[in-house]
């Protein structure tokens, strides 16, 4: 009679991580020596202790959601403040709000499966530039979910979350390389110079890049005089190069051609005026923002004040607007004045993604300096999947601006028409001591009445936070750029372990039948779905109380010198979600 004792490891420490031949649902052992079967010989298992994880199941009802703004106090309401919560379906590819049902109701799976479908749709609820993804990994790596595991068990605790509020420090002039204008045509770019070459007084939109919010800068260089020309910034307008004014608010006056969210115009005589869109009764007007008050009240003329440059800087909610003669700047407003109509308007909701506008008559020049864009990874302008501004080579995550998802909302009405920071452009949130847009970020799993779009918001315990419906405290935040904002779990999910595990020995002569597979087998061993203390997940330890024995078949002595050990599902594939230490005991006698 032998005992073997096999496992993946031989150091004592249930989380050790090993890979390869020692990973806790394959392994192999090996013997100095050789160990004699006599023949005649039969095997069974003898115990067996596991780490397992288990899984968890979403659903199409379950949403989770992301915040980034200010954090409403107890007596307050959304309307006070310019964020809005976004979110999404924990199953539906696409979400339903505005896109595209493909009917998958349910998705289940181990905790690493769980976990990258839990970043997959965090990611589509990040919805500002300065939040999302980059293509250049140390910049922003997006928001991330990671099992979170006991260091010394290796059972599951939760999930690891990561968001990043990406710093000024990250900034870089990345312009479009593509400047559309509504009618189809083209502006005509040669290195950084703009000409318009449609033949009438268009307006084009540089869509490659958002602005960066955090002291982005949109700076274009006069080049020519006694000539019409604006320069501004809008949010998205269009999706595809024929119907580029799609997305102008329903709630604006004009057309979409005429439409900027920030302007500075230059007009015949070269006389400067800025403008913003505000509310104007029941409707957005682009109404003139008078600077004169910091210019002995006069406008600045381009021509006989030497203009030869204008600036754009977002701050947070704080638009900057300046104009240049040579080093010599004159700031128009910065959002930063006590006096409300010494001020812009700020970003809000609908803005939080941004394009250069440029309106030149036909022929005409200009040059853009800078354009810090965000390279943000998966991007489409206009949210357009299929039109031409998707680059076929990877895989658009949808709903990334959240105004042409929302254009048409009573919810972005009031943030452009009603709120209280769309009348009153004073206390405006600028950037904090790290160069960060000073805004809050919180994960949102459940129910706030102070939070619009909270609603229908159902994974508390799903993410682990229960009782904490809007998750703005976190575990910590790094003190170095790119700030990475980590939360953890406070609560451990509900694991469920529905699938049978089974212990197969590969290099043993007995005999097992699959029949659902319809095939032999080396299958020796069912683990029950329960251990003897009654649990199904962590750590689990069994002992038949009557050991199941297979023949051998060996007619003569058997020399082992190293053993194959599975834990394996009943097709037979390998049982994944085995994790940690694994033992399993075997026990060998001569056959009765």
């Amino acid at each position: 009679m032998s005992l073997l004792i096999t496992s993946n490891t031989p150091k004592n420490e249930a989380g050790e991580l090993t890979e390869g031949i020692n990973r806790p649902y394959s392994y192999s052992n090996n013997l100095q020596d050789t160990l004699r079967i006599p023949k005649d010989s039969e095997i069974a298992v003898q115990s067996v202790k596991i780490n397992r994880d288990g899984i968890l199941t979403l659903d199409r009802g379950q949403r989770m959601g992301m915040f980034f703004g200010e954090e409403i106090s107890d007596t307050g309401v959304n309307n006070d403040i310019n964020s809005y919560l976004t979110s999404n379906s924990m199953t539906d590819e696409v979400d339903l709000t505005g896109g595209e049902d493909n009917g998958e109701d349910f998705f289940f799976g181990s905790l690493e499966n769980i976990a990258e479908r839990i970043q997959l749709v965090g990611n589509r609820c990040l919805c500002h530039p300065n939040l999302c993804e980059n293509n250049v990994s140390t910049v922003n790596q997006g928001f991330t979910c990671d099992v979170k595991r006991n260091a010394s068990t290796q059972n599951f605790e939760g999930f690891t979350y990561t968001i990043t509020n990406t710093d000024s420090s990250k900034n870089a002039s990345n312009i479009s390389e593509y400047w559309n204008t509504e009618g189809g045509s083209d502006y005509t770019k040669i290195g950084n110079r703009l000409t318009n070459s449609t033949g009438e007084r268009d307006s084009a939109i540089g869509w490659g890049f958002p602005l960066s919010q955090a002291s982005g800068t949109f700076s274009a260089s006069i080049v020519e005089y006694g000539k019409v020309q604006e320069i501004g910034l809008t949010r998205c307008l269009g999706s595809t190069d024929d119907v580029l004014d799609q997305y102008v608010p329903p709630w604006y006056n004009k057309t979409g051609d005429d439409f900027w969210d920030w302007v500075v115009e230059i007009e015949g005589n070269n006389e400067l005026k800025v403008y913003n869109a505000i509310p104007d009764g029941p409707e957005l007007n682009l109404i003139e923002y008078d600077y004169r008050w910091m210019n002995s009240g006069s406008y600045f003329n381009a021509s006989t004040d030497e203009i030869d440059r204008v600036d754009f800087n977002v701050k947070g909610e704080r638009v900057k607007i300046s104009l240049f003669k040579g080093a010599t700047e004159y700031v128009l407003t910065d959002g930063t004045n006590a006096t409300s109509a010494s001020n812009v308007k700020p970003t809000n909701m609908n803005t939080r993604f941004l394009f250069p506008k440029i309106r030149l008559e036909d022929g005409g020049i200009i040059d853009i300096r800078q354009f810090d864009g965000v390279d943000v990874k998966n991007f489409s302008y206009g949210n357009d999947q299929y039109g031409f501004s998707s680059d076929t080579s990877f895989e658009v995550t949808p709903f990334l601006d959240w105004w042409p998802a929302h254009f048409d909302d009573n919810e972005a009405r009031t943030m452009d028409l009603t709120s209280v920071k769309s009348l009153n452009f004073t206390n405006q949130i600028g950037l904090n001591a790290s160069n960060q847009i000073d805004y809050k970020t919180a994960i949102a799993t459940g129910k706030d009445n102070r939070y619009e779009y909270s609603e229908g918001l159902n994974t508390e315990t799903v993410l682990g936070f229960s009782g904490r419906p809007m998750a703005f405290d976190f575990k910590s935040k790094a003190t170095v750029s790119p700030f990475i904002i980590t939360y953890e779990s406070d609560n451990v999910p509900e694991l469920n372990a529905t699938s049978s595990i089974f212990i197969r020995v590969r290099n043993m002569t007995f005999d097992s039948v699959n029949f659902s597979k319809s095939a032999m087998s080396k299958i020796l061993y069912h683990i029950p779905s329960f251990s003897v203390t009654g649990e199904s997940t962590g750590a689990l330890y069994f002992e038949p109380s009557e050991r199941v024995y297979l023949k051998l078949n060996n007619v003569v002595d058997l020399y082992l010198s190293n053993i194959d050990v599975d834990l394996v599902r009943d097709d037979e594939t390998l049982a994944r979600d085995v994790t940690g230490k694994t033992t399993v005991l075997f026990h060998l006698r001569p056959s009765k």
